[in-house]
């Protein structure tokens, strides 16, 4: 397995983990093995696609973590971010019925000092400037490679931990 260098991914100010050129074990297909994480660790997942939320969640609870929450909307995701006390938000960019996952993520940030990672098909200029604007902890560019989201979510859960 080699890193596939991707000059869009290094521009960003957003850190993202290296893109791993396996077509094999995309989404969904994970070939890890057991790990010894905090279950108490809470991810609210924000995907309007119920199949790629699915999978979100099945990847995040193998990784150790608890789905606190699923939503496809912006005003329920900043609902379920407090009250479900989210430790980390998986967000998508363009959600349900044209909400915006950016303008959703700055909402929750505002209320909450909870990081935001971001998972979207929409890597254009505009959007990563948007992403960077609001404070992001990281970018997952889709579709998401198993590994990438488990060391994203590791990295910035560690980072976030006070101590």
């Amino acid at each position: 397995m080699r890193a596939v260098t991707e000059p869009s991914r290094m521009s960003s100010g957003i850190p993202s983990a290296p893109r791993m050129e396996r077509p094999d074990n995309r989404l969904g297909e994970s070939s890890s093995t057991s790990r010894e994480v905090d279950a108490a660790v809470r991810i609210l997942i924000v995907e309007d696609e119920a199949i790629i939320a699915w999978e979100l969640c099945s990847l995040v609870e193998e990784f150790g973590y608890e789905v606190c929450g699923v939503s496809g909307r912006a005003s329920e995701a900043i609902r379920l971010a407090e009250q479900a006390e989210s430790h980390l938000v998986l967000m998508d960019v363009c959600l349900a019925r044209g909400d915006d996952g950016v303008t959703a993520a700055a909402q929750i940030k505002a209320r909450r000092q909870v990081p935001v990672v971001f998972c979207t098909a929409f890597a254009d200029s505009q959007t990563v400037a948007r992403i960077e604007a609001v404070g992001a902890a990281g970018l997952l560019r889709k579709p998401v490679f198993p590994q990438e989201l488990e060391s994203v979510l590791a990295r910035v859960l560690s980072d976030s931990t006070p101590g």
